[in-house]
C-alpha cells in the first residue's frame, strides 16, 4: 500500500482514530483517578573512615575499589530489608506495608543512595531518615573503622511522583491515533469508496442492469 492509498483509507476511515482516542483518553483519565498518590524521598549516603579511629590513615588505604563495592553492597542490603523497615515504621508510625524502598550504590564515589516511597509526602520523608539512621547503626556494628555520612538528607516532596494527568493524556492520544489509524487501514481497504459509489449508483437504476456484450455494442464509424 502506497502513502497515497493510505491517505485515501484515512480520510474514509477517519471514525477509527477519532473514537481510539477518546476512549484511550477516557482509560487514562479514569487510571489516573483512581491511583493512590505516591510520593518518593531521596537521600545521598557516604561510607567514611570513622574520626574516632586512631589509625586514619591505614583504613583510607584498606578502601580499595574491590573492598569499597562490598562495602556499599553490604550496606543497601541493610537499608532494603525487612528489619531496617519493620524498625523505621515503627519509629514513625506507619505500616511498613504502604512503603517502598530502595537502594543502590553511587557510580564515582563511596556512597549509596536511598529512595522511598509512600503515600504521604511527610510521612515519607520521616521513613527514609529512620531508615537511613537505622541502617547507619546497623552498618557501624558491623564495619568499626567506618560511619555513614549524610550528604543531602531526604525533604518531603513537593508534589506526587509518576506521570501527571496531562502526560497521560497525551501518551494515550498517541496509542489511541496508532491504533485507530490501523484499524481504519485495516477495515477500510484501497478502492473500496470507488466500489461504493458504483454499487449505489446501480442500486438507483433497480439493481439490475447487465453489462453489454461486445455484438450488442453501437459501433460508431468513423
Amino acid at each position: 500500500m502506497d502513502l497515497s492509498t493510505a491517505l485515501a483509507a484515512l480520510r474514509r476511515g477517519w471514525i477509527f482514530p477519532v473514537v481510539a482516542m477518546l476512549a484511550a483518553g477516557g482509560v487514562a483519565a479514569a487510571f489516573h483517578r483512581n491511583q493512590p498518590p505516591s510520593y518518593e524521598a531521596t537521600g545521598t549516603y557516604l561510607v567514611v573512615p570513622s574520626p574516632s579511629d586512631p589509625d586514619i590513615i591505614e583504613n583510607i588505604k584498606t578502601l580499595d575499589s574491590t573492598r569499597s563495592r562490598t562495602i556499599l553492597t553490604t550496606l543497601t542490603e541493610i537499608m532494603t530489608s525487612d528489619t531496617v523497615m519493620a524498625q523505621a515504621a515503627g519509629v514513625i508510625g506507619v505500616d511498613p506495608a504502604d512503603y517502598r524502598v530502595a537502594a543502590g550504590a553511587l557510580a564515582e564515589a563511596n556512597g549509596v543512595t536511598l529512595r522511598v516511597t509512600g503515600p504521604d509526602a511527610i510521612a515519607t520523608a520521616a521513613m527514609a531518615n529512620a531508615v537511613a539512621t537505622a541502617s547507619a547503626v546497623q552498618f557501624v556494628a558491623l564495619y568499626r573503622i567506618y560511619e555513614v555520612s549524610t550528604l543531602d538528607p531526604p525533604v518531603s516532596p513537593a508534589a506526587a511522583a509518576g506521570r501527571g494527568l496531562p502526560e497521560l493524556l497525551a501518551l494515550a492520544a498517541v496509542v489511541g491515533l496508532v491504533l485507530g489509524g490501523g484499524l481504519a487501514l485495516v477495515r477500510t481497504p484501497p478502492g473500496s469508496g470507488r466500489r461504493r459509489t458504483v454499487s449505489s449508483r446501480i442500486d438507483a437504476y433497480g439493481g439490475n442492469v447487465t453489462p453489454l456484450r461486445d455484438h450488442d455494442r453501437i459501433q460508431r464509424v468513423g
